[in-house]
């Protein structure tokens, strides 16, 4: 299994395990993708994650073009 998947996992994983203890409904995970390759984000969809976030409009600009076949969510933070 890839390691991204294997964190993205154990994440969700946690964040579900912290809503059950406090009677909370899970919240999804939004990945900040700040400096990461395209590679990498493909990887991390194909793990499930489709939330992601950007800090620089310049790398979220060239970010969403280069994966603009992939239907992500992309936050601006």
């Amino acid at each position: 299994m890839d390691p991204i998947a294997v964190k993205i996992a154990a994440v969700t994983q946690r964040i579900a395990q912290a809503a059950q203890t406090y009677g909370r409904k899970p919240a999804s995970l939004l990945a900040v993708s700040k400096g990461h390759p395209d590679s990498v984000i493909r990887r991390a969809f194909a793990a499930g994650q489709v939330d992601f976030a950007e800090s620089y409009v310049q790398e979220a600009l060239a970010k969403i073009t280069a994966l603009a076949d992939l239907p992500i969510t992309w936050h601006f933070i």
